[in-house]
């Protein structure tokens, strides 16, 4: 989703560098997984997040805290170029 936020932002991707802490509460579902970002800080090439993982019920199964990025214009063609074979 950081990565998503970074484009939609900043026109650049980002990649993650650091994560301060994670916590699992429970397995993921197979289904539908709900993702909430918590912005605490961001500037033209980092940002830092917490990040929650709930599922189709609501319920907390994982937490990220910490979370920090690099957000940098060089990523994008790497990111571009990435493809799996016959996909679209």
């Amino acid at each position: 989703m950081m990565i998503l936020w970074s484009e939609h932002i900043y026109s650049h991707c980002s990649l993650p560098t650091a994560i301060g802490r994670l916590e699992l509460y429970a397995p993921f579902p197979p289904d539908t997984v709900c993702i909430d970002v918590h912005l605490e800080h961001h500037q033209s090439h980092q940002a830092s997040a917490g990040i929650d993982y709930r599922d189709g019920q609501g319920n907390l199964i994982a937490r990220i805290e910490q979370y920090e990025c690099v957000i940098d214009d060089s990523l994008s063609a790497g990111f571009a170029n990435n493809t799996l074979a016959g996909q679209i």
